[in-house]
């Protein structure tokens, strides 16, 4: 008779149920994932991001709780989930992951364009410097007027790569 990996692992009886992925939060005793997240910061606890998966002992960022057929709870990094035949869990943790990291960088993005258009400390200091092409810093153009060019005109990760230029 085949066991599941979990199963092996003393991490419960199978069949597991998913029941959330996201951030392994450790803080006040919250159980991990965005509610977790938000749990910790409502109770007052400074969350810290970060553990081991309970299945392999490597260490994670992000994690996905399942419920074993006993109620036993655990977590596992999304490797580990796909690996143990819980694929399914694996892409909806993934993709959830990937959406929540576009989310993070296009706020990012509006910030930097915000920072642009109305920082004057930073207008200020970017309008002080040269335009990076000579040509350019001949005919009175600054480094200011090199990154508006640059976000106007770049896609996704060109506009990420002005806001870890300007430390954004």
């Amino acid at each position: 008779m085949s066991h599941h990996p979990f199963e092996k692992s003393g991490l419960g009886k199978a069949p597991y149920r998913c029941m959330s992925s996201g951030p392994l939060v450790a803080a006040g005793g919250h159980r991990g994932g965005t509610a977790g997240y938000e749990a910790a910061l409502a109770a007052g606890h400074e969350p810290v991001v970060g553990g081991t998966c309970q299945h392999c002992g490597t260490a994670l960022k992000n994690a996905i709780w399942f419920e074993s057929a006993d109620k036993a709870v655990f977590y596992v990094g999304v490797s580990c989930a796909d690996k143990a035949g819980e694929a399914t869990a694996a892409r909806k943790a993934r993709s959830g992951l990937r959406s929540d990291k576009k989310a993070r960088e296009t706020a990012r993005i509006k910030a930097a364009i915000s920072s642009l258009a109305s920082d004057s400390v930073l207008i200020d200091r970017l309008s002080s410097q040269p335009h990076p092409n000579q040509w350019r810093a001949e005919k009175g153009d600054t480094l200011l007027d090199y990154l508006r060019f640059r976000m106007q005109r770049s896609g996704h990760a060109g506009m990420l790569r002005v806001c870890m230029e300007l430390g954004l």
